[in-house]
């Protein structure tokens, strides 16, 4: 049996999946702003075509590197939304999350690392 080593991703895409929630989008994403030890990385905001303001609250994160995605199909299945985010994503790791998933101060960083 051979051993590969893993290399690091050069860019991480993380895609976060929100269907009305716009008191807890906001919150995750500055948690994943506030990142500690992590590889680079992108955030992919899908709406999944939400109703109240939470388009709104994905489109005012201050962050430095986001993309919002609005999901114009009606509401659909997460998959498909992922399939969305994906789709929009330009890393060469792909982690997927929602806006109600609080990630840990290192969570991108410890997402990837082999165990």
């Amino acid at each position: 049996m051979s051993v590969r080593s893993v290399r690091a991703p050069s860019l991480v895409s993380v895609v976060v999946i929100a269907h009305n929630q716009e008191y807890t989008v906001g919150d995750v994403l500055a948690a994943l702003a506030d990142q500690a030890d992590t590889p680079a990385f992108e955030v992919v905001a899908v709406d999944n075509n939400s109703i109240d303001g939470t388009l709104e609250v994905l489109r005012a994160a201050k962050m430095e590197r986001i993309s919002v995605v609005r999901a114009t199909r009606g509401q659909g299945a997460a998959v498909t939304r992922n399939n969305d985010g994906a789709a929009a994503a330009s890393g060469d790791l792909l982690l997927s999350s929602t806006g109600t998933i609080y990630p840990l101060p290192t969570g991108c960083g410890s997402w990837w690392r082999p165990l």
